[in-house]
């Protein structure tokens, strides 16, 4: 009996050491493979995220120029390069199990836009120095590049003294760096706001001249540069903990949906935060310091972030085709909480859509060639300063996507949306 019940023990203490290693490695994963052709400038994103009850999901995206299919880089990424390079960004679901040292990921079920397709592929990841790095080879799904993932977690530790850093929601730290080239004079603003509830927010935004994409510009002040200039008001989002008087911030989407994962580690400096690991292509060369501040953050170009008050009516956007045909955007706010977008070419004739124009004011422009107007339908809340619009019809087709507006300057600002649907273009709504 004796025996029977040290078997026991034996067996409950491995049974807790396995669920404990299990542990370590719940979180999300994320990790870039650079582009294999020469004149080719991309990269392939990874984000692995392994949650408790054993699904996995490993989503991958492309930062960069559309990469091109050709037989080395389908060698080297996967025959899923089609699928990226078409979707921007695709998901594959499984499961996962940990065994020793390795993480063992089995997939089955990849999403993609025209609804999920059944694709099985079984990777397995060592753990190396902080990373996971696949350990199989050859995969067709995947190709014969191996993955190599920064182990980070999802769960942030935001409460407590967090190492001196003060954690009542919507704390904000700011970084405002001018351009040393005077011929090209502009600010770019980054401000870092960090939630109670763990999740990390860090807004980009400048004043002044246009940036131009030069070599030294990228290189001073980051790859996200590129975005920022095109959208003037751009957020990276992701998670954040404290620990040993330092806060590490993993960011992992870039507006709306695209995925760009970042790490930024700080130190606590009184009341601010000063930058001592960070991702330089992304975010720069400069040591940045954030000054921190109890003020939400506001962008620059449009003034403080007002309170919402009273939104229901009507808001106009207007806008030129490349075509040289004017468009409305009209957004109407009811009181029993539900919302139209309807975007409309007022003239009786036919216009052309361009690639550029969906690009600018995305995919459901193309309608305005068959038809005068459509129309987004869903319901609208407010939370905080920002208004949050979940959408579930445009016309008679079902979808799901999502707009947070802010008020500036008695102006409705787009924070954060699907490209996709509406474009690279900034929304902007003023109330009619």
């Amino acid at each position: 009996m004796r025996n029977l019940r040290l078997l026991f023990g034996i067996l409950a203490i491995g049974a807790m050491v396995g669920t404990a290693v299990a542990q370590t490695f719940v979180g999300t994963h994320t990790g870039e493979q650079r582009s294999v052709e020469p004149k080719e400038n991309y990269a392939i994103v990874r984000m692995l995220r392994l949650d408790r009850n054993g699904r996995a999901e490993l989503s991958t995206s492309y930062r960069g120029t559309k990469p091109k299919l050709t037989r080395k880089s389908m060698n080297a990424f996967g025959s899923l390069l089609d699928d990226v390079a078409r979707e921007k960004i695709i998901r594959h679901v499984g499961t996962w199990r940990a065994e020793d040292n390795q993480v063992w990921v089995t997939l089955s079920t990849l999403n993609l836009a025209a609804g999920p397709d059944q694709q099985d592929a079984e990777l397995a990841f060592d753990v190396r120095d902080g990373f996971l790095v696949s350990s199989t080879e050859g995969s067709d799904l995947y190709g014969d590049s191996r993955m190599r993932l920064r182990m980070g977690s999802t769960t942030a530790t935001g409460g407590g003294n967090g190492g001196g850093v003060q954690t009542q929601a919507g704390n904000t730290f700011t970084s405002t760096v001018r351009n040393p080239n005077q011929t090209n004079e502009f600010t770019v603003t980054r401000t870092l706001r960090l939630e109670q509830n763990g999740r990390a927010v860090m807004e980009w935004s400048y004043k002044g001249d246009t940036p131009d994409l030069t070599r030294s510009n990228i290189r001073y002040f980051g790859d996200v540069l590129s975005d920022v200039a095109r959208l003037r008001i751009l957020q990276h989002s992701g998670t954040w903990r404290a620990a040993n008087n330092n806060v590490q911030v993993n960011l992992t989407t870039l507006g709306a949906r695209e995925e760009l994962a970042s790490s930024l580690t700080f130190a606590v400096q009184g009341k601010n935060l000063v930058l001592t690991s960070w991702d330089k292509e992304s975010y720069g060369s400069q040591k940045l310091t954030f000054v921190g501040s109890a003020m939400v953050a506001s962008n620059p170009n449009e003034g403080s972030g007002d309170t919402i008050g009273d939104v229901v009516g009507r808001h106009l956007q207007t806008f030129t085709l490349d075509s040289g045909a004017q468009i409305n955007r009209e957004l109407i706010f009811e009181k029993d909480g539900t919302v139209r977008l309807t975007t409309e070419y007022p003239a009786s004739r036919r216009t052309a859509i361009s690639d550029i124009d969906q690009s600018n004011y995305g995919m459901s422009i193309i309608r305005l060639g068959s038809q005068r107007s459509y129309t987004y339908e869903g319901t609208w809340q407010v939370r905080g300063n920002e208004i949050l619009i979940t959408f579930n019809r445009v016309d008679d087709d079902a979808i799901r996507t999502e707009i947070r507006l802010q008020r500036r300057n008695g102006v409705l600002v787009g924070m954060a949306y699907e490209t996709r649907q509406f474009g690279t273009a900034l929304l902007k709504f003023s109330p009619r």
